[in-house]
């Protein structure tokens, strides 16, 4: 599939005008996706952000032309893991805990089934009855976790978050973020 057929497939999704899509995705012009259509150009690695920062359930891999699914869902899991062999599930990522991951990114994650097998100081999705959130986890004690907050401060050095106790009967489910994609790069953790 050309990026001329993603746009288009996108904007059909979207089910918008080319005027709404360059809005909603923050384009300054509509030029932009009537060159694409063209072949002038192709999807740039700004544009690619943009869409995936505002349709996080768009698949990363078929923006990029490497995957058929347009979405990210339990049907293309597999795609994924071949990055990620340790990847049971996968999450988008939308901002809830550590700068460290980009929003929108897709999280690949495996989960944990017990606290005993936390590593401390390795990233986690911990979800109580309250929330779930990503944070780097440390092992305090036996029934106690300390959800690390990020290093990052803002301009006056006030913590952007700040660190979380939680008790380990209050967690509902655990998993261990593995690795995470981008459009334009894989990391691992």
């Amino acid at each position: 599939m050309s990026d001329k057929e993603r746009i288009e497939s996108l904007r059909a999704y979207c089910n918008c005008t080319w005027r709404d899509l360059a809005q909603r995705l923050g384009v300054k012009s509509v030029q932009t996706f009537l060159d694409i259509r063209n072949g002038k150009i192709n999807i740039s690695n700004t544009l690619r952000q943009k869409i995936l920062y505002e349709y996080p359930e768009i698949n990363p891999l078929w923006l990029n032309g490497d995957d058929k699914e347009m979405l990210i869902g339990r049907d293309n899991i597999d795609n994924f893991r071949q990055y990620f062999p340790s990847a049971t599930d996968s999450e988008i990522y939308e901002g809830k805990g550590m700068v460290e991951y980009p929003i929108g990114c897709v999280l690949m994650i495996h989960r944990v089934g017990s606290v005993a097998n936390i590593v401390s100081g390795n990233d986690y999705i911990v979800e109580t009855a309250d929330y779930a959130i990503a944070r780097k986890v440390i092992v305090e004690s036996a029934d106690t976790l300390r959800l690390i907050a990020t290093d990052k401060a803002m301009d006056n050095g006030t913590p952007i978050y700040k660190d979380m106790i939680v008790k380990t009967s209050d967690i509902v489910k655990m998993h261990s973020i593995v690795g995470y994609l981008v459009p334009e790069r894989i990391s691992k953790n």
